[in-house]
């Protein structure tokens, strides 16, 4: 059956990388998929893959083009299913077609754009909870993690590039720089760190605060903002240690992206973390915004190589079992297969 995506995102983050990774192993694995979304740097991995694309421009309440191209785009290629992406693809995918609609969402989003939905995704089992004290019918709901498409062969980032000695210890974290990922609390934890560096990948509009928290603590020599980079698993591969601060997280990508790559965790009892981690087994897990617990427990990974290698090991192991990608697809195509056979005798 034919599927299409609806991504109306925006060129970076979690969930629109997550929103590619996927389309790009259905196709890989056999899928009829079709991709309507925004230029964006996606464009490169999905053309690569033989992902077909219609590039629309998802825009505000004056964008008059989006929703009659799509509407026409479903008429064309008409698909049994239409995947919509957060908020503003579902408010744009022309309600009453002959295809089923399944809903992904990453996040906890106001349920009055989903009136008419066949079925839900949720990558994390915190939304689908919370969605049945918003009233949707728990019938609807089904939870599908997502998986890290990783680049075993991704040489280390070189460090002397981003003024790294090549012998100091490396801590790493990846995400939007936005307040609910909580990089505040996380320099604040560093400074209590001696003789290690930290590399925070990832844009957004905390910038200018991060940077003055910077060098209001003094970390100008071992901290680097890299800004937006599309080379994780080089990143990954560079660093001896990654962390994961956030004070709100429904699922959280990097943790699993971490664990994946085989580097040790400290991370937050945030709630999508929170579901997978086990302290002391797979991760070092500290209180939310909690300074002293997270300096601790990075000190911990920096002076103790043993515990550190013990905890990548179980972090490795305890990806292969929860987010094994053969495991995710068959489980969206028995979605997909379920949910085309609604309303039919």
């Amino acid at each position: 059956m034919k599927i299409l995506h609806v991504m109306a995102g925006a060129a970076q983050g979690g969930a629109e990388t997550a929103f590619a990774e996927l389309c790009v192993a259905q196709k890989r694995a056999g899928f009829d998929v079709h991709v309507a979304c925004r230029q964006s740097g996606r464009d490169e991995a999905l053309a690569a893959a033989g992902v077909p694309m219609t590039i629309l421009p998802f825009g505000g309440i004056f964008d008059f083009k989006t929703k009659p191209a799509l509407r026409a785009l479903i008429d064309d290629i008409k698909p049994a299913i239409v995947v919509t992406w957060m908020n503003r693809a579902a408010k744009k995918l022309p309600k009453g077609g002959t295809f089923k609609w399944i809903a992904r969402l990453g996040g906890y989003y106001n349920l009055k754009y989903y009136k008419g939905v066949d079925q839900f995704v949720v990558n994390a089992p915190d939304i689908g909870r919370w969605m049945e004290t918003k009233g949707a019918d728990p019938a609807k709901i089904t939870f599908i993690p997502n998986f890290a498409e990783m680049d075993a062969a991704a040489q280390p980032a070189d460090r002397a590039a981003l003024n790294t000695p090549k012998d100091a210890f490396l801590f790493l974290t990846l995400g939007r720089l936005h307040t609910n990922k909580a990089f505040d609390t996380l320099l604040d934890a560093f400074a209590l760190v001696p003789d290690a560096y930290l590399w925070i990948a990832g844009e957004g509009p905390e910038r200018p605060a991060l940077e003055a928290q910077i060098k209001a603590l003094g970390l100008e020599s071992r901290v680097r903002l890299l800004g937006w980079r599309d080379d994780r698993w080089a990143l990954l591969a560079a660093c001896d240690a990654f962390v994961f601060p956030s004070r709100h997280e429904p699922f959280g990508n990097s943790f699993m992206q971490a664990w994946a790559a085989g580097r040790a965790l400290v991370t937050t009892a945030s709630q999508g973390p929170s579901y997978y981690v086990q302290d002391g087994i797979d991760a070092l897990v500290t209180p939310i915004d909690n300074v002293p617990s997270l300096a601790k427990a990075m000190e911990r990974l920096r002076v103790d190589a043993p515990l550190r290698a013990a905890l990548a090991i179980k972090g490795q192991e305890h990806y292969a079992q929860a987010f094994d990608k053969n495991a995710i697809l068959d489980q969206w195509r028995r979605l997909y297969a379920t949910t085309a056979q609604l309303g039919k005798s």
